[in-house]
């Protein structure tokens, strides 16, 4: 299907003619069958649809080891929201559609799964990916770490130094403690200290993301805690401690964006 989002024209070929490629119905119900290598089975398929979601993820085996899965390919319909379909017919309130609602939901109502699954008619395929001790791959390309990830659409939103600026900000503001020596801040100081193309990236980032940024920079750059706290983000030696102000001279023109 063609819409404003399409990046790629892709469907299949049947009796000589190019045909829109099978839904997330079809596959379901045996359309694939014997024509794609199986990666590895489910035992929960609504975990399994969440993993079409994310895009990527980890199948846990029986012996407790981990088959690693990334983005392969899709059948580029586009996404339907269950959560959404649920609510409108009843089934759930919209602010119960969360992926443990829709799983609790499922299991007390499983004549349902098939119908609600299905409205979604996209499908997402995945490869095996080598190694079975890192996360699953996210939007940049490398493994995912515990604690803050962010789900983001590249239609939308311009991967970066500055997406990842802004997820070290809110992790900062969910696990720092108003520690300006915490981890999170520490990245945020090194990466504005080693990226001198910083600023230009965040001045061509999406309004919101610009808008974020500008916002945090400046509660940092008008923080007397933080201020304070600087220094101890870098060696003792003197060349390393000229480099407070040169970060804090940088902040100040992303506050100023």
């Amino acid at each position: 299907p063609i819409s404003e989002r399409t990046r790629a024209l892709k469907g299949r070929f049947a009796g000589g003619q190019f045909v829109p490629y099978y839904t997330r119905t079809q596959i379901n119900g045996g359309a694939l069958n014997g024509k794609a290598p199986i990666l590895g089975y489910a035992d929960d398929p609504v975990e399994l649809f969440f993993l079409h979601i994310q895009g990527s993820g980890r199948l846990k085996t029986p012996s407790g080891q981990y088959v690693r899965l990334g983005f392969a390919d899709k059948n580029e319909y586009p996404y339907v929201s269950i959560g959404r379909y649920m609510a409108d017919k009843g089934y759930l309130p919209l602010g119960q559609t969360t992926m443990q609602g829709i799983k609790a939901y499922m299991q007390q109502n499983p004549q349902k799964l098939a119908e609600v699954l299905g409205q979604n008619p996209s499908y997402i395929f995945f490869r095996q990916l080598p190694g079975n001790d890192e996360g699953p791959i996210g939007a940049l390309g490398t493994p995912l770490l515990g604690g803050y990830a962010g789900a983001v659409d590249r239609h939308y939103i311009t991967l970066g130094a500055p997406l990842f600026v802004a997820t070290k900000f809110e992790a900062f503001h969910g696990r720092g403690e108003g520690n300006y020596l915490h981890h999170d801040m520490e990245d945020i100081v090194n990466l504005v200290d080693g990226r001198v193309e910083l600023i230009e990236e965040v001045t061509e980032s999406k309004d919101e993301i610009k808008k974020y940024l500008r916002e945090a920079f400046d509660d940092l750059t008008t923080n007397e805690a933080f201020l304070d706290v600087l220094p101890g983000h870098f060696a003792t030696d003197a060349t390393s401690q000229a480099r407070v102000a040169v970060v804090l001279e940088r902040m100040r023109k992303l506050a100023g964006l």
